[in-house]
């Protein structure tokens, strides 16, 4: 894995003329209480239960830090994934998936954002930010 998606806590990204997507999964089972304005989300299975951070909030930031190292103004779309079976109460958030509807929720767009010298572009940007090497900030036109 890049570097820079460690540092970032990001488990991938998908770059496609229809927007750049970074995917942050939890690895959660069982009922999740989601309240999405919430600091805290709650997971309980078989009689155990826990709580975790809400992952809308962090995402969110994740890819905004994401947007920001490789030069994209707009565009950059946050999904979190849960293992599948998951099942949210009161009713599942969006941008919250089962890790078998990623590719689904990505070919939902269907306008191009971006030509393919930007998307060039953009992983030129994720390779030298996760290398560390210097690139200029300009933006692909």
């Amino acid at each position: 894995m890049s570097p820079l998606l460690q540092e970032l806590d990001i488990d991938g990204v998908v770059l496609s003329p229809f927007g750049i997507f970074t995917c942050v999964c939890i690895h959660h089972e069982g009922d999740i209480e989601a309240n999405i304005s919430g600091e805290m989300w709650h997971a309980s299975k078989e009689g155990s239960s826990q709580f975790f951070l809400n992952p809308l909030n962090a995402s969110k930031i994740r890819a905004s830090k994401l947007a920001d190292c490789i030069g994209a103004s707009c565009g950059v779309r946050d999904i979190v994934t849960f293992n599948n079976g998951v099942r949210f109460y009161p009713g599942r958030p969006a941008n919250c998936f089962d890790n078998s509807q990623v590719p689904i929720e990505v070919m939902r767009y269907t306008q191009c954002i971006f030509s393919h010298e930007q998307l060039r572009y953009f992983e030129q940007g994720l390779y030298a930010a996760s290398h560390g090497l210097n690139q200029s900030r300009q933006t692909a036109s």
